[in-house]
């Protein structure tokens, strides 16, 4: 009767360290699981955080372009009623027809801050393959009051308002397009972050504003 005692209570005891040792890899997986998944979170947050400071970026370098060089553009838009500007990272400044059809095109030095100094995703980018680039759509043009602190232009006539769209992307190439971005894969890896903003035109470069 000893003995199988003892041989029973063995077997309960294998027993028992099988189930802790299972529960154990359990709880191991699950936390190798809540790792990679805060890891991962983190690194997005990461990149939506950089493409949000690409966009402010090109936004306030759109609006700087159209008060201090707008006439390259905006001269050339006269012809073209109801058509948009576009602006993007590689220096390419366009005007777009209602149909999205280029109708001019000229190019302007690209910002610095994309091409000079450290890397504007800092060391994430060095070793990522990721590189940043920008797309600012500048439309809605119309008259508008003066803006605050400043007077309305000689002859009484209105400002320039406009709006602006600016996009910011972190993704294996610049200026990604919506087939490449909108992969499955895209949509994981790469980041995209877009605001909206309005300005209004110097007097000296409203008189290029065309509705």
């Amino acid at each position: 009767m000893g003995r199988r005692r003892r041989r029973g209570s063995r077997g309960n005891a294998l027993t028992l360290a099988v189930v802790i040792l299972l529960a154990m890899i359990a709880l191991g997986l699950l936390a190798v699981r809540s790792t990679r998944q805060n890891i991962a979170g983190s690194g997005n947050l990461r990149m939506n955080k950089q493409a949000r400071y690409i966009a402010e970026m090109a936004l306030h370098q759109t609006m700087t372009f159209m008060n201090q060089q707008g006439a390259l553009v905006l001269q050339p838009r006269m012809g073209f009623r109801n058509s948009s500007i576009e602006l993007d990272s590689s220096g390419r400044v366009a005007i777009i027809g209602q149909d999205g059809a280029e109708l001019f095109t000229t190019n302007v030095p690209v910002p610095p801050f994309l091409t000079e100094g450290p890397n504007a995703l800092g060391q994430f980018g060095e070793g990522s393959g990721l590189v940043p680039s920008y797309r600012v759509t500048v439309d809605g043009f119309r008259p508008g009051p003066a803006a605050p602190g400043n007077s309305a232009p000689e002859g009484g006539s209105l400002f320039c308002q406009m709006e602006f769209t600016a996009r910011g992307y972190v993704a294996d190439e610049p200026l990604p397009n919506a087939a490449e971005f909108d992969t499955e894969r895209g949509l994981e890896v790469y980041a995209e972050a877009t605001l909206r903003a309005g300005s209004v035109l110097r007097v000296d470069k409203a008189a290029f504003c065309q509705f």
